[in-house]
């Protein structure tokens, strides 16, 4: 893990905030720590499962994000978001 990534664990733990993350390390690492963490499949789901966006600006939007971080996302997972 980064050091980004340990800062916010770091601040969500003393804030009692939740830490969202598709690290699967970090998010490992920030539940022993006793925080809440909530995967980036989560919150690209329940964003057009509420009608806050649509599945196609949602898929949009994690295209952006692949490209913008260089991350690999399976179709496994693509499912998991857009199928449930």
């Amino acid at each position: 893990m980064g050091k980004g990534e340990l800062e916010s664990i770091a601040y969500c733990k003393t804030k009692g905030c939740i830490f969202a993350t598709n690290d699967i390390k970090a998010r490992r690492f920030a539940k022993r720590e006793g925080v809440t963490v909530i995967s980036l499949q989560a919150i690209l789901e329940a964003l057009w499962k509420k009608n806050i966006k649509s599945k196609e600006e949602v898929r949009q939007m994690l295209e952006r994000i692949k490209e913008a971080d260089n991350l690999a996302v399976s179709r496994e997972v693509e499912r998991e978001i857009f199928e449930r």
